[in-house]
């Protein structure tokens, strides 16, 4: 029997939570089962990348769309479809969505959509292109149970299109990571200037909107002043970095807020922290703050979409309201906790990690794939 087809389309492959769900799956689909193509529509050639992480056997296929009109890439992707006719295309973010299934009516394969996070006030043309594009789409995904209702809500997808796959963390891979660096935290530490005793707060995110580091620094600042052990480890990259560095200068907490800059190397930095930080506007599920969890880290986080979902206030972390004050006040709670105290919320986020594992996404999206390839409209 012919295997299925499969397309996994994304807007970039560069360095990013949505890039590293696209390798998760070109990795674990089942390729007894599928044969799998990865086409990407633009690449920032500044930031770095996943390339080397596609799994051999996996077909690459790089188009370089300068925008929608781009009608010099629209031809090589519609020969690339007449090439490869796929049975189902899986895409991601709103121009990756909008770009793959507007092939559908064509091409007569399975489209299925994901969005990864609620985006709050889509335009006008959002809504609508959303709308008229869900008439051809098999299912839309979404990383949680809050951000489907938001895609119902305000974003323009039918309900009964809607499907909730919660994303997945290497477990086992993470369980090998601690083996690895948890010996090596001291010399990890030392090499950014961190002390053994220093409390560590550490937060993965792009410099950008969304994720507001601006918030993140001015309680850092306020609570720093409480505790002069008081570290913030940020790995990433983005427009805001060099405005949050000198927001950090302007309140003279620089010298204790460490930028990493865009990293690959992410379990180095989990297995030197105490704990994870997020601040965001608006989120998804966060891999990231989950693989925190599974290296022990409680979670503090404003309340957003999927992390509403697994972090328990007072149990594997903290809520955050989103001012300063009130961040703060959680950030000196948690370092206050008795070593007793600390153990057991580190462990219960280890467990809230457990229910949230790479084989468990894998194997819900090998059976919606399954059950795309056997749908007859």
């Amino acid at each position: 029997m012919s295997k299925i087809k499969v397309v996994i389309g994304e807007k970039n492959l560069n360095i990013g939570g949505t890039q590293r769900l696209a390798i998760d799956q070109l990795t674990l689909l089942d390729k007894s089962i599928f044969d799998v193509y990865l086409i990407t529509l633009s690449h920032v050639s500044f930031q770095g990348d996943f390339y080397d992480l596609v799994p051999p056997g996996v077909a690459v296929h790089r188009l370089d769309f300068k925008n929608w009109h781009d009608i010099s890439e629209w031809s090589k992707l519609i020969a690339l479809f007449r090439r490869i006719r796929p049975d189902i295309v899986k895409s991601s973010g709103f121009f990756g969505n909008a770009i793959f299934r507007t092939l559908q009516p064509f091409f007569g394969f399975r489209a299925i959509a994901a969005e990864y996070g609620t985006v709050p006030k889509r335009s006008v043309l959002h809504r609508l292109i959303n709308k008229i594009l869900d008439r051809v789409t098999y299912t839309t995904i979404g990383d949680s149970k809050k951000v489907v209702a938001a895609l119902a809500d305000s974003a323009g997808y039918s309900p009964e299109k809607l499907t909730v796959i919660y994303n997945g963390v290497d477990l086992a891979a993470i369980e090998k990571s601690q083996c690895v660096y948890g010996p090596e935290r001291e010399s990890i530490r030392r090499e950014f200037g961190i002390g053994t005793s220093d409390v560590v707060f550490l937060c993965i995110a792009r410099f950008i909107y969304q994720k507001n580091h601006s918030l993140m620094i001015d309680a850092f600042a306020e609570a720093a002043r409480s505790r002069a052990d008081f570290r913030l480890v940020l790995v990433g990259d983005g427009a805001l970095r060099e405005p949050t560095l000198r927001h950090a200068e302007e309140l003279s907490v620089q010298n204790r807020v460490i930028m990493v800059g865009e990293r690959k190397d992410l379990h180095r930095f989990y297995s030197m922290s105490d704990f994870f930080l997020m601040t965001s506007r608006y989120e998804g599920f966060s891999i990231v703050s989950m693989e925190g969890m599974a290296f022990g880290l409680p979670l503090l986080s404003t309340r957003v979409a999927g992390i509403c979902e697994y972090l328990a206030d007072g149990n594997n972390g903290f809520f955050l309201e989103p001012e300063p004050h009130d961040i703060a006040e959680k950030m000196l709670k948690i370092a206050a906790l008795s070593k007793e105290e600390l153990y057991s919320m580190k462990e219960r986020a280890k467990r809230t990690a457990d229910g949230f594992s790479l084989e468990r996404y894998a194997n819900a999206c090998n059976q919606l794939f399954i059950k795309a390839a056997q749908h007859t409209s």
